[in-house]
C-alpha cells in the first residue's frame, strides 16, 4: 500500500500446499479474518513498525499453519513464515514453547493450545527475543509457582499478539497470566488475557512493567494475593502504558482496578471496571507516584470507588462519557462499555445488568462467567 495506508484482511484466506502468500502495507497490517497455511506454504508479512500496533489479529483471526491435507500439524510440514523480512522459528505445542526459554530469535506460535495438567514454573523462563502469537491463544494454563508465574517469567524482549484463556496463576515474587515480569525496554503488545492471578504484585495481564512499553491490551480476569495487585498491572514503573483497559476484581495492599502501584511513567487512553478493595485502593489505580495521566477512566458504579482518573458512572460509561479515549476504542455508546477495535473489528454483543443486596442499595459483587465447552473463556465483576 501507499505509505500510511492500511491492509486489510476481512475475508478468510487459505494458502494450498506449496503456495506463497505476501501482505505487505507500508502501514498498518490488520489481520479481521482467520488465514490458513497448509502444508509447504510460505507466509510474508510487512508492515510500518515504527508503532508495534501496525500489525493486529482481531479475536477469531489467527495465522495458522496445518498440514497438507488440513488437519491440525504438530510439528513442521515445511511451512516458513517472515515478517518484515526476519525469519521466524514456528512453534507447534507446549513443548515447542517452552523449548525458547532463555532465547533471543524470532519465534511465532502457529497453532492454539490447550495444556493439560499443571506447571511449578513460568512456560518460558526468561526471554530476550521477539514472540509473535499471531492471534492464537493459550487455554487452561495452570501455574502455581514459588518465583515468577505466567506463560513468560522474566521479559526483556518482545511479546505480542496472543491471548491467555481461562486456568489460573500463582507465583511467589511476581505474577501476571502473560508475563509475570517486563524489564528494560520489554514490549508488550496486542494481547489479552481472562485467567484469575494470585501471588506478589499480581496483574491480571503483567505481573511487574519495569521501563517498559504496554500497548492495545486488556484482561478480565482478577488478581489478588500479594502486595501491589491490578487488574491488568502490579506494579509498573517507569513505562508507557497505552490503549488498555481491565474489568477484573483487584484486593490486596495498593489494589487498583487497573495498576496496583504506579510510579513514574505514563498511562493514556484507558479504563477499569474492575472493584477493587485493600489498603490503598483506587478504582483506576491503588497508589504510588509521578504516574502521568491522560485520558483514563474508572467506573465508580462497579469499581466500588473512584481514584486516579476520571469518574464516570456506568451509564455515563455506556453513553459516550469516555468518548477522550482515543482512535483505537470503539463503542461507549448504546449500552457498551469501549473495546479495543483491533481485536473486535466487526463490533461486539454485550449483556450488561447489574446485581444488588437485598436493601437495593449496596453493590453485591460476584463473578460472573461465559463458558464453552466447559472452559472459561472470560469473566466479569
Amino acid at each position: 500500500t501507499t505509505s500510511g495506508a492500511p491492509l486489510i484482511v476481512s475475508s478468510a484466506i487459505t494458502i494450498q500446499d506449496g503456495g506463497s502468500l505476501t501482505l505487505n502495507s507500508a502501514g498498518a497490517l490488520r489481520i479481521n479474518a482467520p488465514v490458513t497455511m497448509r502444508g509447504s506454504s510460505t507466509a510474508a508479512l510487512g508492515y510500518d513498525a515504527s508503532d508495534p500496533t501496525n500489525l493486529t489479529f482481531a479475536i477469531g483471526a489467527p495465522l495458522t499453519y496445518v498440514n497438507a491435507d488440513g488437519s491440525a500439524a504438530t510439528a513442521s510440514a515445511g511451512g516458513t513464515l517472515s515478517i518484515n523480512g526476519q525469519s521466524y522459528q514456528l512453534l507447534y505445542t507446549m513443548d515447542d514453547l517452552a523449548g525458547i526459554n532463555n532465547g533471543s530469535g524470532n519465534y511465532a506460535l502457529v497453532n492454539s493450545l490447550s495444556p493439560t495438567g499443571s506447571y511449578s514454573n513460568a512456560i518460558v523462563g526468561s526471554f530476550f527475543g521477539t514472540f509473535d502469537g499471531l492471534g492464537h491463544t493459550v487455554t487452561g494454563l495452570t501455574i502455581n509457582s514459588s518465583t515468577y508465574a505466567g506463560l513468560f517469567g522474566y521479559l526483556t524482549g518482545t511479546v505480542r499478539d496472543i491471548g491467555v484463556i481461562g486456568g489460573s496463576v500463582t507465583g511467589g515474587y511476581s505474577s501476571g497470566a502473560l508475563v509475570a515480569r517486563v524489564n528494560n525496554g520489554g514490549v508488550v503488545a496486542n494481547a489479552y488475557a481472562t485467567t484469575p492471578v494470585s501471588g506478589g504484585s499480581a496483574g491480571g495481564l503483567i505481573g511487574d512493567l519495569f521501563s517498559s512499553l504496554l500497548v492495545n491490551s486488556f484482561a478480565t480476569g482478577s488478581s489478588s494475593g500479594g502486595v501491589r495487585n491490578g487488574g491488568l498491572v502490579g506494579w509498573a514503573t517507569n513505562s508507557t502504558i497505552r490503549d488498555v483497559f481491565a474489568t477484573g476484581a483487584a484486593a490486596g495492599n495498593y489494589a487498583g482496578g487497573l495498576i496496583g502501584r504506579g510510579d513514574g511513567g505514563s498511562l493514556t487512553n484507558g479504563y477499569a471496571t474492575g472493584p477493587s478493595a485493600g489498603v490503598y485502593a483506587g478504582g483506576l489505580i491503588g497508589g504510588g507516584s509521578g504516574l502521568a495521566l491522560t485520558n483514563v477512566y474508572a467506573d465508580t458504579s462497579t469499581t466500588g470507588r473512584g481514584g486516579g482518573g476520571q469518574d464516570l458512572t456506568t451509564a455515563q460509561f455506556q453513553s459516550g462519557g469516555a468518548s477522550g479515549l482515543g482512535g483505537a476504542f470503539a463503542g461507549g455508546a448504546s449500552g457498551l462499555y469501549p473495546y479495543l477495535k483491533s481485536f473486535f473489528p466487526n463490533g461486539v454483543q454485550a449483556v450488561s445488568g447489574y446485581a444488588t443486596r437485598q436493601n437495593g442499595v449496596s453493590p453485591w459483587q460476584t463473578t460472573v462467567s461465559v463458558t464453552n465447552g466447559g472452559v472459561v473463556v472470560g469473566s466479569a465483576s
